[in-house]
């Protein structure tokens, strides 16, 4: 009876373990499912506090300065028009800076969105215009969510395109764009000249 007891015992526990459920959880430990979603559920609170600073910041009335590199200044292959929209309030650094860039059949624009001097988000909306007569543009968007400066999740409007990118370009230029005050800035930013 009690070998059976024991059997009984021991496939039970067996079950448990081929399902996935821990039977004994030692504290300190975290099974890797566990830490998976603990990493998650940190992830989606970052998103969350995106989400409402960026809704903050775009409700708010702030000044603007805009930044025009008309075209033909910028190098070949370096688009041919830009423009940097700079939001903050007086006498504050930016809380938001919109850039545009358009070039043969593209037009791109990214906006970048800082709290304290720290970027924490960049959207991103590039369209193609394909040469064919009638064919309908081709839209793509990105949206970058970080923390602390360092992206944490991305959304792309083109699926999983995105997966093995740092986004450290698109980083840097918002950091960068951040100190702008010129069109000479700009255009160091936005086409950088060979060294």
């Amino acid at each position: 009876m009690r070998l059976l007891l024991s059997l009984a015992l021991l496939c039970s526990l067996s079950s448990q373990v081929l399902a996935g459920n821990d039977t004994h959880t030692y504290p300190g430990t975290l099974m890797a499912g566990q830490e998976q979603t603990a990493k998650e559920e940190a992830i989606e609170k970052v998103v969350q506090q995106v989400k409402a600073d960026y809704a903050a910041i775009n409700e708010k009335k702030l000044n603007l300065k805009i930044l025009k590199i008309e075209e033909g200044t910028m190098a070949q292959d370096c688009g041919t028009t830009a423009s940097a929209t700079i939001y903050n309030a007086t006498g504050s650094r930016p809380e938001k800076i919109e850039r545009w860039l358009a070039g043969d059949a593209t037009e791109e624009l990214t906006e970048y969105y800082y709290k304290a001097g720290t970027l924490f988000f960049i959207y991103r909306k590039q369209v193609y215009y394909p040469p064919t007569t009638g064919a309908e543009a081709v839209e793509a968007e990105l949206r970058i969510y970080l923390d602390k400066g360092k992206p944490v999740k991305y959304i792309s409007s083109q699926g999983d395109t995105y997966q093995t990118m740092d986004f450290k370009a698109e980083v840097n230029e918002g950091n960068a764009l951040y100190k702008v005050n010129t069109k000479e800035q700009l255009l160091e930013v936005i086409c950088p000249a060979e060294k």
